[in-house]
């Protein structure tokens, strides 16, 4: 079975989430390959100073290293039974990358806040709008 995990490095539930979907995955025999989405780069376009540009490209080049960094280390907590690769991908809606991605997958797993009422209307939940729209199954792992 191929699980694909999605993981937010800005969530301080991350390891959690990998740890919770390391259970679901040997339970089911899968491999899991983390998916993490820089939406940064497509925030940063929308600079037009060409000083500011090129200061946050260079911050942007420190952060990209230090993220597959991170991923790489995540992905080696996984027990090699359950262990697959890392994907990295780059875009300003991350569910739409992440239901792109899911083709070919069995399982898609998302982490959530559990936010509801106000607090889910203004913040949003990608992990609702990958439910919604995945074209495979999905769990969702409360954080």
């Amino acid at each position: 079975m191929r699980i694909l995990l999605a993981c937010d490095l800005n969530d301080a539930n991350t390891e959690d989430l990998i740890t919770r979907a390391t259970g679901w995955a040997e339970r089911l025999g899968g491999k899991i390959d983390l998916l993490f989405v820089d939406a940064f780069p497509y925030a940063a376009a929308h600079v037009h100073d060409p000083t500011a540009q090129i200061l946050l490209t260079q911050e942007y080049d420190k952060l990209r290293d230090s993220q597959i960094g991170r991923l790489d280390a995540m992905l080696a907590s996984i027990p090699e039974a359950s262990r697959g690769a890392v994907r990295r991908s780059t875009g300003a809606r991350p569910e739409d990358l992440i239901i792109e991605a899911a083709e070919g997958y069995d399982l898609v797993m998302v982490g959530t806040h559990g936010r509801t009422g106000l607090a889910g209307f203004f913040v949003g939940s990608v992990a609702e709008r990958v439910v919604r729209r995945s074209p495979v199954a999905t769990l969702v792992l409360r954080a």
